[in-house]
């Protein structure tokens, strides 16, 4: 008589299926849209042409204070929904595979300090948990490059940009941002990390408090952006 040990069960953190490994079932993997090149050198936004920049960033030279910006994947219905999971319900199934995204597209960029784009107290203690901390230090087994805790802080509570339109989550995020003890990162390369990016405005008002106290280089790095 031949037994069998008892195999543990693998989900698809997409579609709930049975799968073969932990992540993704073969359907799922298929509807993800990765950002590919072309791309905008600045915002980091899929081109239809081998162009160096987007329209927006070649009339708006001086629009975006961080030096480059770049996503792994599209935010559709399909990746919004593993991204939803992963920070509002305690899923990390995925987050090797973001790590592993992230770490594959900023392979070529010398990197000094990683810093998470904080939440308010508020935030925090209503979630448990920061997102873009625990990606940042997902990332950071990768590529073994220091996270910093002090520096970015964020002083004003905000609702969430997903309440508002465009022209109002520029103004939502206005002034909510300071830094300190940031002598450390003169002439250095800092990677702000999030889950997702929509107008940009979050990554670029930290950019600009950054830019405006200290030279440093700014890379902004996200699983998911918006088209």
């Amino acid at each position: 008589m031949v037994f069998f040990k008892e195999l543990p069960l693998q989900f698809c953190s997409g579609c709930t299926k049975m799968t073969a490994s932990q992540g993704l079932c073969e359907e799922c993997w298929t509807q993800i849209q990765f950002i590919t090149q072309p791309i905008c050198r600045k915002c980091g936004m899929q081109l239809p042409y081998a162009l160096e920049v987007c329209e927006f960033c070649f009339k708006n030279k001086q629009y975006y204070s961080f030096d480059k910006l770049r996503s792994a994947i599209k935010y559709d219905k399909v990746t919004k929904k593993l991204i939803m999971k992963f920070k509002n319900y305690h899923d990390f199934s995925l987050l090797p595979i973001f790590a592993r995204w992230l770490s594959i597209i900023i392979k070529d960029i010398h990197v000094d300090y990683i810093i998470p784009i904080p939440l308010h107290w508020i935030r925090l203690w209503w979630r448990g948990y920061n997102q873009a901390l625990i990606i940042s230090q997902a990332l950071q087994k990768i590529i073994s490059v220091p996270i910093l805790l002090d520096v970015l802080q964020r002083n004003k509570y905000t609702f969430s940009q997903s309440f508002f339109k465009k022209s109002e989550r520029l103004k939502n995020v206005e002034n909510i941002f300071s830094i300190h003890n940031y002598e450390i990162l003169r002439n250095k390369t800092i990677v702000l990390i999030d889950d997702v990016t929509t107008t940009k405005a979050t990554f670029n008002a930290a950019s600009r408090v950054f830019k405006s106290t200290i030279n440093c280089n700014i890379v902004c790095l996200s699983i998911a952006q918006t088209y």
